[in-house]
């Protein structure tokens, strides 16, 4: 019927009574009364739906299968919101996923398996279906799952919808049965219904169960009884049950007092409510004091297979069969068990990698009776086994049989979402990207269950597309989330809470503030790890919402947790909590709160142990003032007066740390003494080769000359920011010369690498010439004091493993007073491998290359040089081995150092700022016999060195230590001495430091 007609209401009235009649006949099978009625309402309405659903229901009977679909498809094109349409799409166009579940549910009907019959059935129809033959099945199943009121209520509805149904009237009445809350109408309409020349026998079937289940001790069923008698005094059942009515009547008090009887009643109940396992234990009993009651024997069958117990009742009902051969409902629960027995053991074989016994099993389901209507079932069976096989397959190494055996059991089960994931896997590590993302879209579009989104966001997840992964395992219905899907749902919400957290996490917070809370302990050390890696003194705010669940990370080996906390609360500005955390820490790490000493480390220590100790080290020491107080001699031989030096240094460096935040500030004061040792200019070569000695005509200098000393006092200020540092001070004041010095960094970690660009000005100290300027002794000029300004790039990675490596690159500009300007280039590298680690003995060896060069060589002592050594090209290899460690009070380190080196050496004029002199040298050549140019050549050869620096603390607030070296080469050979004090203010006690830590002059920062 068109949207827009309206039939009049006697015209209504009419089709109604039709449809009636047409109802009541198609139910009893008079198909020739029921074509008299179609054309009779055809007539009427040629195209009215319920004509077309009636023929298309009488094709598919007959299996005129493309005639029903083209009546369907009429439906669908004039009222394809119609009920009937709705009925009929249920039977004509359901899917093969969902016939497959229909037929699965029927089958698990029947093993008694309710409530994976219930779930099977919701596959099918998330809804419940409309069509009767259909829906009646559906609600059957939920109320033997134990949900009788849905069913209930579900058969209540279509009853109103279809009034003049029979067999949903008897449907009804039997679920209300199940629900034993049957009414007198029940047992009117039921005894009506027995007369019923084609329903009567399924209604007198109804009444016989009913009876036999709530006996006839109860009054109302009596009354049943006596009403079916006097309408069917001829049936035989119907008489005997009267006379065992009334027999039972008269033996009432006998059988109460019977306990074999009692407690067969008891289990039979247990066994109607649904609950086996105590019907079970009742039916035992019985049957242990009745072994002949074929009752009790039939429910323990019905009691274990409802509880998965195949084998055994099995037993059962072959031992129910034997006692009554006669009764055909035996054979078929026989069967029933039997197919689900051997497909219990199937999967038990399969799982447990039993291939041949599956393969015993899949044969044997193969021949089973219900085969042929478990088609689908049995294809999915088949895809098992072959998905095994390929498993097998791939376990030994054959991945392409594995591949090709994969493929085959996809062709035979595409649905199957868990055989897709495994051949998706297979695809992928054949590198078949494409092909894998294709087969899971197919399974998705052609198959869409609930395991196949879990399948599918899993795929998702394992390619780090977590948005995509969530969107798909929220398709699956939330009532059948399963614990394992909702376990998946929630980290890959977790991962996506991280990510996002990650990009902003003060937005984040903001918006969702019980965010620390809900974490677990894993993600919550992530998110404070993300917030120290950001925080700053705005941030305090936060530290409360730390500190409340900072309790949590006590447990599952948290340390890291505590490390990053003390991390943010030190940026934060709360150095005190920060050295509890970084103290606890260890604490939790180690499994013991009452660990004598925080500071001895010991053997169950990891990796986050000296990261923590070191931690809480720098907050005690940034939160008190020290004071190093050092004295250095440095020894360089060479020709006195010359290119010798030797220096005495007194070191005082005090260092206070700020109020308000990490860090400290310094003052430095170095009193430095220079002595370069006696010229004697009688010698040629030196004299000429020496300031401006090679022009020297009239009243030149001879003899030994007075001894070239110089002394001055190092000064300098800066601060230290942990992120960022700066200094500026001034080379000895008293010198010759003396310069502004100093030099600003910043700090950073990228990723697992730390970095740090540096840009200085420090004054080079290793000659008296480029240290503190000097006089010439032939004129009145006089050059040095040489300053190298440069930018320096470090970059360095370890993670407190085995292994771990440096680097470093910059470019300088040298200048001095007098002096030609240079630039040098560099780039030093290194690595090394920690060989062996203990708190008392470490040894590390490692490997260092060292690439550098200069546009001039200004190595040399004319006039104009700034005699540092300054070769066009330096390269360097060196194996240096590092031992240190701590005992007690004591800690010490020793490094010895074996090296190869190569150099290039520029040519040079002895004049490079002076051309007037450095012509008037080339004019008197032939005079002086000296060429003014230093030549072109290589150089280099083997080196070696050995340091040792020895720490050892007096008590809590002095320490004493002394550091020596000694550098050996073909050309350079200097030592060097160190004695120092170390006065730590606050007195914390704190360990001696390992490796030792001695202090440096502030002109060698």
């Amino acid at each position: 019927m068109a949207a827009n007609e309206r039939p009049l209401d006697g015209q209504a009235q009419s089709i109604q009574s039709v449809e009636a009649q047409i109802v009541y006949w198609y139910e009893r099978g008079r198909m020739d009364r029921v074509e008299d009625l179609i054309q009779q309402l055809e007539r009427v309405q040629p195209n009215h739906p319920r004509v077309l659903e009636l023929r298309a229901m009488i094709a598919w009977q007959q299996r005129q299968t493309e005639q029903a679909r083209r009546y369907y498809n009429q439906l669908v094109e004039n009222a394809p919101e119609h009920p009937a349409t709705r009925r009929l799409r249920e039977i004509v166009a359901l899917d093969s996923e969902a016939q497959q579940a229909v037929g699965n549910a029927e089958l698990l009907y029947l093993a008694g398996r309710y409530e994976e019959a219930v779930v099977e059935w919701r596959l099918a129809f998330p809804r419940a279906p409309e069509n009767l033959d259909l829906a009646i099945q559906y609600w059957f199943a939920h109320a033997r799952a134990g949900q009788a009121d849905e069913a209930v209520a579900g058969l209540t509805q279509l009853r109103r919808e279809q009034p003049n149904s029979v067999r949903l009237q008897l449907a009804l009445i039997e679920v209300r049965f199940l629900q034993n809350q049957l009414t007198s109408d029940d047992y009117q309409n039921l005894a009506r219904l027995s007369e019923d020349a084609v329903f009567g026998a399924q209604a007198r079937a109804l009444s016989l169960r009913i009876i036999n289940f709530f006996g006839v001790e109860t009054a109302s069923v009596n009354d049943f009884i006596a009403v079916l008698e006097e309408k069917h005094p001829d049936h035989l059942e119907i008489s005997e049950v009267a006379e065992r009515s009334r027999q039972v009547v008269a033996a009432t008090a006998e059988l109460e007092s019977d306990p074999a009887f009692q407690k067969l009643q008891r289990g039979l109940t247990y066994l109607a409510n649904e609950q086996p396992l105590m019907a079970e234990r009742w039916l035992r009993e019985s049957y242990q004091e009745r072994p002949d009651s074929v009752a009790a024997v039939s429910g323990l069958g019905y009691a274990t297979m409802r509880q998965g117990r195949h084998a055994e009742a099995l037993a059962w009902f072959r031992r129910a069969a034997s006692m009554e051969p006669e009764v055909e409902q035996w054979q078929q629960m026989i069967e029933v068990t039997t197919f689900w027995r051997d497909f219990g053991l199937f999967g038990q074989h399969l799982n447990e990698g039993e291939l041949r016994r599956a393969q015993i099993m899949f044969d044997r389901l193969q021949s089973h009776p219900d085969a042929e209507n478990q088609v689908d079932l049995i294809a999915n069976l088949d895809a098992r086994l072959l998905r095994a096989r390929a498993m097998a397959a791939t376990e030994q190494g054959d991945n392409d049989s594995g591949h090709e055996l994969l493929l085959e059991a996809y062709r035979r089960e595409p649905s199957d979402p868990w055989l897709v994931a495994t051949l998706v896997q297979s695809h992928e590590q054949r590198e078949e990207l494409e092909l894998a993302a294709q087969r899971f879209a197919e399974l998705i579009q052609h198959y869409p269950s609930d395991d196949a989104w879990f399948a599918y966001s899993l795929y998702l997840a394992r390619n780090e597309r977590d948005d995509d992964a969530l969107a798909a395992i929220l398709r699956v219905s939330e009532n059948a989330r399963s614990e394992a899907m909702l376990a998946h749902q929630e980290r890959i919400q977790s991962r996506i809470d991280v990510r996002d957290f990650r990009q902003d996490w003060r937005r984040f917070l903001a918006s969702n503030p019980n965010t620390l809370d809900d974490a677990d302990t894993s993600t919550l050390a992530t998110y404070i790890s993300t917030m120290a890696a950001d925080a700053r003194a705005s941030d305090r705010q936060y530290l409360r919402a730390i500190e409340q669940n900072m309790t949590r990370l006590d447990t599952e080996n948290q340390a890291e947790g505590y490390a990053e906390a003390s991390r943010f609360a030190e940026a934060v500005g709360d150095r005190s909590l920060a050295y509890q955390w970084a103290v606890r820490g260890i604490e939790v790490q180690r499994g013991d709160s009452e660990s004598t000493s925080i500071w001895v480390s010991q053997e169950s220590d990891d990796w986050r142990v000296p990261g923590l100790q070191s931690r809480a080290r720098n907050l005690i020491s940034s939160s008190e003032k020290v004071l190093y107080l050092g004295y250095e001699q440095r020894q360089k031989s060479g020709t006195p007066g010359i290119t010798e030096l030797n220096s005495k240094s007194v070191m005082i460096d005090l260092r206070v740390p700020f109020d308000s935040r990490s860090g400290y500030w310094f003052a430095r004061v170095d009193p430095i003494w220079l002595d370069a040792g006696a010229a004697d200019l009688d010698n040629t070569f030196w004299r000429n080769r020496f300031g401006t000695g090679l022009l020297c005509e009239e009243d030149c200098p001879e003899g030994i000359q007075p001894v070239r000393k110089d002394f001055g006092v190092a000064m300098g200020v800066g601060a230290d920011y942990g992120d960022w540092w700066f200094d500026i001070g001034r080379s000895p004041v008293g010198f010759n010369r003396s310069d502004w010095i100093g030099g600003v960094g910043m700090r950073r970690s990228l990723g697992e690498f730390g970095v740090r660009l540096t840009a200085s000005r420090r004054i080079q100290t290793a000659t008296l010439i480029s240290f503190a300027s000097i006089e010439d002794p032939f004129s009145d000029r006089n050059w040095g004091a040489v300053t190298k300004n440069g930018i320096d790039l470090g970059a360095s990675w370890d993670q407190g493993g085995r292994f771990g490596w440096w680097g470093n690159t910059g470019l300088d500009y040298y200048m001095g007073h007098q002096v030609e300007e240079n630039w040098r280039w560099y780039a030093f590298t290194g690595g090394y491998v920690r060989a062996y680690s203990s708190e008392p003995f470490a040894v590390t060896v490692g490997l260092t290359t060292l690439f550098w060069g200069f546009d001039e060589d200004l190595s040399e002592t004319t006039y104009g040089h700034g005699h540092y050594y300054s070769p066009e090209q330096y390269r360097s290899i060196s194996v240096p081995i590092t031992v240190f460690g701590r005992i007690n009070r004591f800690s010490y380190l020793v490094r010895g150092s074996l090296g190869y080196s190569s150099t290039r050496l520029g040519e040079q004029i002895f004049f490079p700022t002076d051309a007037t002199l450095q012509e008037i040298a080339q004019q008197n050549q032939e005079v002086t016999g000296v060429s003014p140019f230093f030549t072109a050549g290589t150089g280099g050869g083997r080196s070696h060195s050995l340091t040792g620096v020895f720490e050892y603390q007096i008590n809590r607030h002095w320490y004493v230590g002394l550091r020596t070296e000694l550098i050996r080469s073909d050309t350079f050979a200097p030592n060097q001495g160190l004695i120092y004090l170390r006065y730590h203010f606050g007195g914390y006690n704190l360990p001696v430091a390992r490796p030792p830590d001695p202090p440096s002059r502030y002109v060698d920062r």
